[in-house]
């Protein structure tokens, strides 16, 4: 006789929900060669940053994004109310981005932010809504001078061209997306400091937001181990993919960034050691 077994619905990591947003963008570009969609993040992290605008890519074990497409959605619709269930942890990792769109676009976001952060890993729900009401706004207006990040010049790769790398060497699994972030962030601003454009009080300030939200500002505070070769290594490889030198977003205030091209090896491996 046979039998079946029901169990109760798995709920998917937030991780695998960006995941599957970026592909369901990626087949609405294909299919009948495009069709409309909306964008309905449930997480953090998508309601401030990856759910909105049309980057449809997937990682690879080579590099972060290596696969993928552009293909702008109709809409983007974020309900906090669908933030009551994160835990903590990927709080913070949305905060990261939020952050991020703070220090290199609005000093009135940032102090939305140094006022609200409390609240906002509390799960409070007006809070939550400025603050991604607030990352929305942000957002979409550097996307609509660089739809399709043509300019490499862009200021939101902030964090990244080291959060990148990093999330690779740890196998996508280990980090969350706004943790290596965070983690990229700090190292800019120990390159921007060190270079004087950054002034100390304003890194100690930036910094000090971070580990205030619990994001990791070193890699002892990263929640894995990371062989330090390695990360260089995958930062070199997504360089020459990208068929240039390294290209870092170095904040000098906030609200303001320069994009530095001439950054050495021998710079970076001073910032990480920092």
């Amino acid at each position: 006789m046979a039998t079946s077994t029901s169990s109760a619905p798995q709920t998917l990591p937030p991780q695998a929900v960006v995941m599957q947003m970026a592909m369901g963008g990626w087949v609405a570009s294909a299919y009948m060669r495009g069709v409309r969609y909306v964008n309905v993040p449930t997480t953090l992290v998508g309601q401030v940053d990856a759910g909105i605008g049309g980057k449809l890519a997937v990682n690879h074990a080579v590099a972060k994004n290596l696969i993928g497409g552009f293909f702008q959605p109709r809409g983007v619709v974020s309900n906090v109310s669908f933030l009551r269930t994160l835990e903590r942890r990927q709080l913070r990792a949305g905060l990261a981005e939020s952050i991020k769109k703070a220090i290199i676009a609005s000093p009135a976001y940032w102090r939305l932010i140094e006022a609200e952060a409390d609240a906002m890993l509390a799960g409070d729900p007006d809070a939550l809504e400025a603050l991604v009401h607030g990352a929305g706004a942000i957002k979409v207006e550097l996307l609509a001078r660089d739809p399709y990040e043509e300019d490499s010049r862009r200021t939101l790769g902030f964090g990244h061209a080291l959060a990148h790398p990093l999330e690779t060497v740890t196998s996508y699994t280990e980090l969350l997306h706004g943790e290596a972030v965070a983690f990229g962030m700090s190292v800019e601003a120990e390159m921007a400091a060190a270079r004087a454009l950054l002034a100390p009080e304003t890194h100690d300030r930036i910094v000090g937001l971070l580990r205030r939200v619990g994001l990791p500002t070193c890699a002892d505070e990263l929640p894995c181990d990371v062989e330090g070769d390695r990360l260089l290594q995958a930062t070199e490889r997504i360089r020459l993919i990208r068929g240039g030198g390294y290209r870092f977003v170095l904040p000098i205030d906030l609200g303001e960034t320069v994009i530095a091209d001439d950054v050495t090896p021998a710079e970076l491996h001073a910032a990480l050691r920092r």
